[in-house]
C-alpha cells in the first residue's frame, strides 16, 4: 500500500494499493512547506490505525506489550 499524491510515482506503480493524499495548498507563503501535507497525512493514518484496531478487535492489553507506558496504565 503507498500513500503518495503522485499516482504515477514509482511507490504507486510498485504498489497493489494508493492511498491519494493532496492538498491544494501548502500552508506557507511560498507554497512549498510540507505542512499541511505533512498535518493531512497523519490525520490519514490515525484513522486507518483506528479503523484497524475497530476492525480487528485490538485491545488496551495488546497494546501494553509494544508500549511501556501503556504496560503501567493497565495496572
Amino acid at each position: 500500500m503507498a500513500v503518495t499524491e503522485d499516482d504515477g510515482s514509482p511507490l504507486a506503480r510498485e504498489s497493489d494499493l494508493v492511498l491519494r493524499v493532496k492538498v491544494e495548498r501548502e500552508a506557507d507563503p511560498f507554497n512549498m512547506l510540507a505542512t499541511t501535507s505533512t498535518m493531512a497525512v497523519v490525520a490519514v493514518f490515525d484513522a486507518l490505525c483506528i479503523a484497524l484496531m475497530e476492525h480487528t478487535g485490538y485491545t488496551r492489553e495488546q497494546f501494553a506489550v509494544i508500549h511501556p507506558h501503556g504496560r503501567w496504565e493497565t495496572g
